[in-house]
C-alpha cells in the first residue's frame, strides 16, 4: 500500500461469525496504522444482497483497495466468485478498485506453472480477476502441491487425497507447530520450564525449512518469510509473479513483469502523508467539511464558557440571600448613610410609630427622605447602613 500509495480501504466479508471478526480486526489493524477504512460490511445473500453490497461500496468515496475477508475464489470460495462476477457485471472492475484477497496471505498459494480450474473455467470470472492482486506467502524450491505429493510419496503423509482437494493452509499448520517446537527446544536448551508466558522470547532469530519454503523470525519474533504479489492479465488461467515482498527490509523487490491494471493504469494515488507517522492527514475530506467542523467545536465550547458564566452568577446570586422571599440588591439600588444618620433615623421612627399606624401613612415621609439624603456622604467602604426605595416606601438594609 505505502509502496504503491494508496492508503484508502473498504472491507467486505462473509457473513461467517469467523470472517465478521476478521474483517472487524483488519479493520483495527489499520487503523492503528493511521490508515483511513471507509467501510467494513459483510456480504449480502444472493445476487440482490450482493449487489446491494457493492452499491454500498461504490457510495463509499475514495476508496482504492477492496479486502475480501472469505474464502479465495482460487481454493474453491464460491462467495468470492459471485462477488467478482457481479462487481464485473456492475463495472466496477474497471480499474477503479484494486481487489485483495485475505486469505491468500495465510498460506503459500500454488503460483509457479500452476492453472487455476475456477478461472480456466469461467470467462466472466476470468475477466473480473483481472482487477485482483494475489498476495501470498514465497513458495521455496517447489510449491505446495508439489511438496504435498512428494511427501505423500515418501509415506510421510498418508492419504488418498490428490494434492489439488488439500488446502495450502496445511502447510502453514505444519509451519506452525514446528515453529512451536522449535521454540520450545530453545527454551529447554536454557533450562527454562516452557509455559505460553515464556514461549514466546524463544521463537525470535528462528530459521527451519518449512513445508515448502524457508520459515524466519527476527529479534522480535516477527515474520521474516517472503511474499510474493501475484497477478493476472484477465486472458490467462495461471497467475505471475510482479513483485516480491522482502519481509527483513519491508521493500518491494521488481520479478521482471509489471502489474497488469485494468484500464491500463493503477488507481489514482492517494497522499503519502498516510504513511508518513510524524504527520496528520486529512485524506482528502473537503475543506468545507474542515471549516464545518472546526465551527461547530468552536460553537460548542463558546457555548459551554457562556454556560459556565450564567450558571455561576446565578449561584453567586443565590447566595447572596436567604429566606423565601429572596431579593437581589446591587450597589446603584443602595444609598450609604453613616451611623450618626442612622441614629437620627431610628429616633425619628420611634417617635412617628404610633402616629404612622394610627393615621395609615408611611413610617417615611417625604421630606424625610429628602433630608436624610441631603445629609448622607457615606460610602460602603465606611458604612455598613444602606437605604433601599421600594417605590414610596424605604427600607433599611
Amino acid at each position: 500500500m505505502k509502496h504503491f500509495s494508496l492508503a484508502n480501504v473498504g472491507i467486505v466479508s462473509s457473513n461467517e461469525d469467523v470472517w465478521v471478526d476478521t474483517a472487524n480486526r483488519v479493520a483495527d489493524s489499520l487503523r492503528n496504522m493511521r490508515l483511513p477504512v471507509g467501510i467494513v460490511i459483510p456480504l449480502g445473500y444472493g445476487p440482490a444482497g450482493i449487489e446491494q453490497t457493492l452499491q454500498q461500496i461504490k457510495s463509499t468515496g475514495q476508496l482504492k483497495i477492496i479486502i475480501m475477508c472469505m474464502h479465495s475464489v482460487l481454493i474453491g470460495g464460491e462467495e468470492q466468485a459471485a462477488f467478482l462476477m457481479k462487481a464485473n457485471e456492475m463495472g466496477l472492475t474497471d480499474g477503479r478498485y484494486i481487489f485483495l484477497p485475505y486469505d491468500t496471505l495465510l498460506y503459500s498459494l500454488p503460483y509457479k506453472s500452476n492453472s487455476f480450474f475456477m478461472l480456466g473455467n469461467n470467462s466472466q470470472l476470468r475477466e473480473a480477476y483481472d482487477s485482483v492482486l494475489t498476495v501470498t506467502v514465497e513458495s521455496g524450491e517447489s510449491s505446495f502441491y508439489e511438496a504435498f505429493d512428494k511427501a505423500k510419496q515418501q509415506g510421510e503423509i498418508k492419504t488418498l487425497l490428490q494434492p489439488e482437494q488439500v488446502s495450502p493452509l496445511f502447510g502453514t499448520i505444519y509451519n506452525g507447530i514446528y515453529l512451536m517446537a522449535k521454540a520450545m527446544d530453545n527454551a529447554r536448551k536454557f533450562g527454562v520450564w516452557v509455559t505460553g508466558t515464556t514461549l514466546p522470547k524463544y521463537v525470535r532469530n528462528v530459521t527451519f525449512k518449512g513445508f515448502n519454503q524457508r520459515i524466519g523470525t527476527d529479534g522480535k519474533g516477527d515474520g521474516v518469510t517472503n511474499y510474493v504479489i501475484l497477478d493476472s492479465d484477465g486472458q490467462s488461467s495461471q497467475l505471475y509473479s510482479t513483485y516480491m515482498i522482502d519481509m527483513s527490509k519491508e521493500l518491494l523487490g521488481f520479478m521482471g513483469r509489471s502489474i497488469h491494471f485494468p484500464g491500463g493504469a493503477q488507481p489514482p494515488a492517494d497522499s503519502s502523508c498516510w504513511f508518513d507517522p510524524y504527520s496528520i492527514c486529512t485524506g482528502g475530506v473537503e475543506l468545507t467539511f474542515v471549516i464545518l467542523g472546526f465551527a461547530l467545536v468552536f460553537t460548542l465550547c463558546l457555548g459551554g464558557v457562556g454556560l459556565h458564566l450564567l450558571i455561576r452568577r446565578h449561584l453567586q446570586q443565590t447566595q447572596l440571600v436567604k429566606g423565601p422571599n429572596k431579593m437581589v440588591l446591587c450597589l446603584e439600588d443602595l444609598t450609604f448613610i453613616s451611623p450618626q444618620m442612622s441614629k437620627t433615623r431610628l429616633t425619628l421612627n420611634g417617635t412617628s410609630e404610633s402616629k404612622s399606624t394610627n393615621e395609615g401613612r408611611s413610617v417615611k415621609s417625604t421630606p424625610q427622605s429628602q433630608s436624610i439624603k441631603s445629609l448622607t456622604d457615606a460610602t460602603q467602604d465606611t458604612s455598613n447602613i444602606a437605604v433601599y426605595e421600594v417605590h414610596r416606601h424605604s427600607l433599611t438594609a
